[in-house]
Protein backbone atom coordinates (compact mmCIF):
# COMPACT_ATOMS: atom_id res chain seq x y z
CA UNK A 1 0.00 0.00 0.00
CA UNK A 2 2.57 2.34 0.94
CA UNK A 3 4.56 1.54 -2.24
CA UNK A 4 1.94 2.70 -4.44
CA UNK A 5 1.07 6.06 -2.50
CA UNK A 6 4.72 6.86 -2.97
CA UNK A 7 4.95 6.01 -6.57
CA UNK A 8 1.46 8.34 -7.25
CA UNK A 9 3.32 10.97 -4.98
CA UNK A 10 6.48 11.25 -7.41
CA UNK A 11 4.13 10.47 -10.53
CA UNK A 12 1.93 13.61 -9.51
CA UNK A 13 5.39 15.66 -8.20
CA UNK A 14 6.88 14.58 -11.62
CA UNK A 15 3.75 15.45 -13.90
CA UNK A 16 3.35 19.17 -11.77
CA UNK A 17 7.35 19.46 -12.84
CA UNK A 18 6.60 18.53 -16.09
CA UNK A 19 4.02 21.33 -16.96
CA UNK A 20 6.07 23.92 -15.14
CA UNK A 21 8.75 23.28 -17.12
CA UNK A 22 7.04 22.97 -20.78
CA UNK A 23 5.23 26.22 -19.87
CA UNK A 24 7.70 28.42 -18.68
CA UNK A 25 11.17 28.70 -20.04
CA UNK A 26 13.44 28.61 -17.42
CA UNK A 27 15.92 31.30 -19.36
CA UNK A 28 12.93 34.16 -19.10
CA UNK A 29 11.79 32.95 -15.08
CA UNK A 30 13.61 33.97 -12.40
CA UNK A 31 11.69 31.25 -10.09
CA UNK A 32 14.07 28.41 -11.29
CA UNK A 33 17.26 27.84 -9.68
CA UNK A 34 20.57 29.16 -10.87
CA UNK A 35 23.91 26.82 -10.80
CA UNK A 36 25.83 28.18 -7.91
CA UNK A 37 29.05 27.22 -9.29
CA UNK A 38 28.27 29.16 -12.43
CA UNK A 39 27.52 32.30 -10.46
CA UNK A 40 30.38 31.97 -8.42
CA UNK A 41 33.10 31.42 -10.93
CA UNK A 42 31.32 31.50 -14.14
CA UNK A 43 32.19 28.22 -14.94
CA UNK A 44 29.54 25.84 -16.47
CA UNK A 45 29.27 22.38 -14.48
CA UNK A 46 28.17 19.14 -16.24
CA UNK A 47 24.08 19.99 -15.36
CA UNK A 48 24.49 23.98 -16.35
CA UNK A 49 21.56 23.77 -18.86
CA UNK A 50 19.89 21.04 -17.45
CA UNK A 51 16.73 23.11 -17.17
CA UNK A 52 16.60 24.82 -20.37
CA UNK A 53 17.22 21.40 -22.31
CA UNK A 54 14.63 19.97 -20.26
CA UNK A 55 12.38 23.25 -21.35
CA UNK A 56 12.99 22.47 -25.15
CA UNK A 57 12.71 18.48 -24.33
CA UNK A 58 9.34 18.82 -23.44
CA UNK A 59 8.18 21.37 -26.54
CA UNK A 60 9.81 18.66 -28.81
CA UNK A 61 13.03 20.96 -29.81
CA UNK A 62 15.39 18.22 -29.49
CA UNK A 63 18.29 20.75 -31.60
CA UNK A 64 17.85 23.55 -28.54
CA UNK A 65 17.76 20.75 -26.05
CA UNK A 66 20.91 19.58 -27.42
CA UNK A 67 22.84 23.03 -27.73
CA UNK A 68 22.11 23.52 -23.92
CA UNK A 69 22.98 20.31 -22.51
CA UNK A 70 23.71 17.83 -25.10
CA UNK A 71 24.84 15.05 -21.59
CA UNK A 72 21.92 15.56 -20.92
CA UNK A 73 20.25 14.48 -24.53
CA UNK A 74 22.63 11.80 -24.58
CA UNK A 75 21.74 10.05 -21.41
CA UNK A 76 18.11 10.65 -21.52
CA UNK A 77 17.20 7.19 -22.66
CA UNK A 78 20.12 5.95 -20.17
CA UNK A 79 18.00 7.99 -17.05
CA UNK A 80 14.68 6.63 -17.97
CA UNK A 81 15.33 2.94 -18.23
CA UNK A 82 17.58 3.20 -14.60
CA UNK A 83 14.26 4.63 -13.68
CA UNK A 84 12.20 1.99 -15.48
CA UNK A 85 14.29 -0.36 -13.93
CA UNK A 86 14.27 0.89 -10.08
CA UNK A 87 10.85 1.49 -9.69
CA UNK A 88 8.38 0.04 -12.33
CA UNK A 89 10.34 -3.64 -13.68
CA UNK A 90 9.59 -6.90 -11.55
CA UNK A 91 12.88 -7.06 -9.89
CA UNK A 92 12.55 -11.20 -9.73
CA UNK A 93 13.05 -11.33 -13.54
CA UNK A 94 16.40 -12.88 -14.98
CA UNK A 95 16.88 -9.89 -17.70
CA UNK A 96 16.06 -6.79 -15.18
CA UNK A 97 18.77 -8.22 -13.06
CA UNK A 98 20.91 -8.34 -16.09
CA UNK A 99 20.40 -5.20 -17.31
CA UNK A 100 20.93 -3.50 -13.67
CA UNK A 101 24.18 -5.30 -13.15
CA UNK A 102 25.74 -4.28 -16.77
CA UNK A 103 24.08 -0.94 -17.39
CA UNK A 104 24.40 0.04 -13.37
CA UNK A 105 26.58 -1.34 -12.00
CA UNK A 106 30.21 -0.61 -10.27
CA UNK A 107 31.80 -0.41 -13.64
CA UNK A 108 29.07 1.15 -15.74
CA UNK A 109 29.11 4.04 -12.86
CA UNK A 110 32.81 4.25 -13.63
CA UNK A 111 32.29 4.54 -17.13
CA UNK A 112 29.44 7.23 -16.88
CA UNK A 113 31.71 9.18 -14.30
CA UNK A 114 34.42 9.28 -17.02
CA UNK A 115 32.15 10.58 -19.34
CA UNK A 116 30.54 13.45 -16.82
CA UNK A 117 34.26 14.49 -16.20
CA UNK A 118 35.38 14.44 -19.82
CA UNK A 119 32.13 16.52 -20.40
CA UNK A 120 32.86 18.79 -17.86
CA UNK A 121 36.49 19.57 -19.12
CA UNK A 122 35.28 20.08 -22.65
CA UNK A 123 32.63 22.36 -21.57
CA UNK A 124 35.42 24.65 -19.80
CA UNK A 125 37.95 24.13 -22.45
CA UNK A 126 35.52 24.93 -25.38
CA UNK A 127 33.10 27.58 -23.49
CA UNK A 128 29.99 25.46 -24.65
Amino acid sequence: MFKKVKILLVLAIVVVLGVVYKTYNPSHHSFFPKCPLYALTNIKCPGCGSQRGIHHLLNFDIAHAAQENFLLVLFLPYIVLGLWVEYVADKSKVYVLKIRKQLYGLYATYIVLVIVLLFWALRIAFHF
